[in-house]
Order: C-alpha cells, then structure tokens, then sequence
C-alpha cells in the first residue's frame, strides 16, 4: 500500500509538471519586482530632481491614482501566472469566481478540454504582459520629461490653437462683428433690454413720482386744462395710453380725476396696480392693447393721453393710433421726446422736430391745439382734436 502511494504521488507530480509544462509563461527573463523597482526609483529620483514640480506630481497622484492601483493588482496577477510551483495553478483575476474553476478544471479534465480552456488563460497572460509594457513605456518617457519642456510645449499648443482660431474666421464674418462691437460702443450706456416690463422694472417711491410730475410739469398742466374744459362741472375721465411706470395715472387719480391706464404688457400692468396701491392712487389698470379701443364707448373720456409712446410708431401706425383714441376721447395729448432729448431709450424712437410732427398730424386731418417744446425744449407736447381747423 506504502508503495502504491508512492507511485500516486509521483505519478500526481509527473501530471503537474505535464499540465505545467502547457501554459503559455516560459520566459525566465522578467523579473517584476526588479522592474517596479526601477520605476519607482526613476520617479523618485526626478521628484528630487525637480524635473516634474510639484504641482505636477500632485496632479499626476490625483488623477492617475486609481489606475496605480490596478497596475498592482494586476502585477500581483502575472506574479501568480509566473509561480510555477503554485501547484494549485491559482489565478486571481477581474474573473474572481470563474478564474479560479477554471483552473481547477484544467488540472482534472483531459487534453480535449484544455483546448478551450488555454485561449482563456492566454488572453489573461498577454493582457498582464501589455500591463508591464506599458509601465515601461511611461517611465521611459516622464524620465526624459523636464518642467521647463512642459511648460515650452504647453504655450506651443495654446499659441497654435489661438493661431487656428483666428485662420477659421472669414474676413465678412470679422467685419460683422466689428460692427457688432461699434454699435455697441455706440450705446454703452443704454440699458441692455429685452421687453418693456424689464425697462421699467423699478421700484416708483413718493419721491420719484415728484420727480416724474414736476419735470413734466408743463405736458401734466395741458391735461388739466382741457380735461376740465371738456369735463364742465363733472369729474374729468381720463385714459392713458401705455402705462410705462404708471406715474401719470396715479398722481391725476389722487386729485379728483378718474383715470384708467392701459397697457398690452401683463408684468407692466401688474406693477402698476402694484405701485398704484402702494403710492395711495385710485386709478384702474387693465390689459389692452393700444389698437383694441372698440371695448370703450365713443368719447367715453374727455381725454386720452400718453407720454413716450407715441414717437415709437410708424406715420400709417401712428394715424391710426390718434384715430382710435380720438373715437374715445374728445382730445388726445401726447409728449414725446424732441431731437434735443441726448438719450436714446429702449426701443424704435423717432425723435423729431416740432415743424416735422406738425406736417404728419396736419396731413392727416387731425386740428392742432397745441404744439411746442417744453423743458428746455428736451420735449414735445401737443393736444389734438377730430376737426381740423
């Protein structure tokens, strides 16, 4: 029995060596802690001698960390593959369960089996090779690498991308935005709008209502004047013509007129209730377009008027506009801003002579009772009415 147990033995070592003698490792010649060991000292030795600086290197650790730390891994993979006394023939892999089966079924099934199983092992052994070889290759190259050839290479690049970028452009599409560019520079100071609810997106105090009323103070004492006049002995009913901050309605609302401002911009008729109730008013707001006056009775209001509305219309656009509030209304009083006004505001203004606005109404059969500047002559008032005289 002693002896048949000897001979298993032998026989068990004879069929390992055979199995062994099968797998795809027979070079003696790489050493991998011999290897590791020299990239190693090759990276220390250029920390010290600052051919990569710190900065560098801590950009390397951060980014490359997780990779090193499959590079172990995997080095611990071809050591295992290497130990040809490991008579388990164990392989520890990215297959953590299936690996090791593996294995242990090459070591019990015939020659026939091992077939398929051989393209396996080998696909994981040229996999661990290409590991080493190119850790080798990236300390080949960092130990030729200096800061200075950095830092030379990187402003190359970033000098040749700009240079790229500026060959891309056509000379139109140059020129196109210089005059972007020039227009502007030409109105670096006008507020950067999208909508008119956002141009008067202010807060109105008590004090910028005095400041409102008392700079158009002589256009407010024209309203007056004929809505009282067309009024009599009743209380003056007045509509306004585009909101903007709503300071007209409110400031007429709180002595003794009726008043109703109208406005197509929701957020601008919003703000004006808003406003209208903070400030103590007594005006009514409603959203309605400009050219949708039919809702209101024929000359329901003795006068309906506007201040920096009306310069923002076309001749034909503008005709119409008058007409239909004067359908409403016995007079319409507008103000507009004159060529002397130095700003430019949001939106299509037409600044004009007070001699060019007398030709468009008088052309278009509208009877002109008042016409002239007013405040230094930075504005236009005027009151007209149906009949031309």
């Amino acid at each position: 029995m002693g002896d048949n147990s000897g001979n298993k033995k032998q026989i068990g070592q004879s069929l390992d060596s055979i199995l062994l003698s099968n797998t795809l490792i027979k070079s003696n010649d790489i050493d991998v802690e011999s290897i590791m060991a020299d990239i190693n000292n090759k990276l220390v030795q250029n920390r010290i001698n600052k051919f990569v600086d710190d900065n560098e290197i801590k950009f390397i650790d951060n980014s490359l960390g997780t990779k090193v730390n499959l590079f172990d891994i995997d080095l611990s993979i071809l050591n295992y593959n290497k130990d040809i006394n490991n008579y388990n023939y164990s392989i520890t892999s990215h297959r953590k369960v299936l690996g090791p089966v593996i294995v242990k079924g090459r070591q019990m099934v015939n020659d026939e089996v091992r077939r398929y199983i051989d393209p396996i092992i080998e696909k994981q052994n040229n996999f661990n090779y290409e590991i080493i070889r190119i850790l080798m290759a990236i300390n080949g190259h960092i130990s030729t690498l200096k800061s200075s050839d950095i830092c030379e290479r990187l402003n190359k690049l970033e000098s040749g991308h700009f240079e790229d970028r500026i060959s891309s452009f056509e000379s139109s599409d140059l020129m196109g935005r210089i005059q972007i560019l020039e227009e502007k520079m030409c109105n670096i100071n006008e507020p950067e709008m999208t909508n008119w609810s956002k141009f008067y997106n202010k807060n109105i105090t008590e004090d910028d209502l005095k400041g409102i009323i008392e700079h158009h103070m002589e256009f407010v004492e024209l309203i007056k004047h004929f809505s009282c006049m067309s009024a009599g002995d009743n209380v003056p009913k007045l509509i306004e013509i585009g909101l903007g901050t709503a300071s007209f309605s409110i400031y007429f609302s709180r002595y003794a007129y009726s008043c109703i401002g109208i406005d197509n911009d929701p957020l601008i008729v919003k703000r004006a209730i808003e406003t209208s109730k903070k400030l103590g008013g007594f005006a009514k707001f409603v959203m309605i377009d400009a050219f949708d006056l039919d809702i209101f009775k024929e000359e329901q209001f003795d006068i309906a008027f506007s201040q920096g509305t009306m310069e923002h219309f076309d001749n034909n656009s503008l005709i119409e506009l008058l007409s239909k509030q004067l359908t409403i209304a016995k007079y319409v009083a507008f103000s507009v801003p004159s060529v002397h006004w130095p700003y430019r505001e949001y939106g299509n203004e037409r600044k004009m002579t007070v001699e060019e606005w007398e030709t468009i109404l008088k052309d278009a059969g509208f009877r002109i009772l008042h016409l002239d500047y007013y405040k230094e002559k930075l504005h236009i008032g005027c009151i007209i009415t149906k009949e031309r005289s």
